[in-house]
């Protein structure tokens, strides 16, 4: 209904406005079963942009429940084909970025899969992918090792 719109609308400027990775994870939280697949990727792009940013968020997100919940949708979303391009180039970016930041590890098993299905989906979508799509994917993967 329009309740559910106006939810996600806060949705979207409360990450959009996020300060620190905390306030995003609170966002998360509250609203974890109502996120699609564009807040999934934009909470792990403004994550990313955060991502060295020092604030009361666990140093390895791995440990915030919110932050494992928000890596199964992405790995779901994956696996669904629901992410469009830009979205899965942010989405893995943005999980870049925080490994590069020392803010999660690669090889955690609930990182390493949902990677591994962002990756599954990125090859099957390569051939539509803008130049900053694949610029962003070339960088992560690069980042991550893969």
């Amino acid at each position: 209904g329009r309740g559910g719109r106006k939810s996600l609308r806060l949705v979207n400027a409360s990450i959009a406005r996020a300060a620190c990775a905390l306030d995003i994870l609170s966002v998360v939280s509250d609203n974890l079963h109502e996120l699609n697949y564009v807040y999934v990727s934009m909470a792990f792009n403004r994550l990313g942009k955060l991502a060295k940013h020092r604030d009361a968020s666990p140093r390895h997100l791995v440990q915030d429940e919110a932050f494992t919940g928000l890596l199964r949708l992405a790995r779901d979303f994956a696996e669904n084909r629901k992410f469009g391009c830009q979205g899965l180039a942010n989405t893995t970016h943005g999980i870049a970025k925080l490994r590069d930041a020392g803010r999660l590890k690669a090889t955690d098993g609930r990182v390493d899969a949902a990677l591994a299905a962002l990756e599954t989906a990125a090859v099957q979508m390569a051939p539509d992918m803008t130049s900053q799509g694949v610029t962003n994917l070339t960088w992560a993967y690069a980042t991550l090792g893969r």
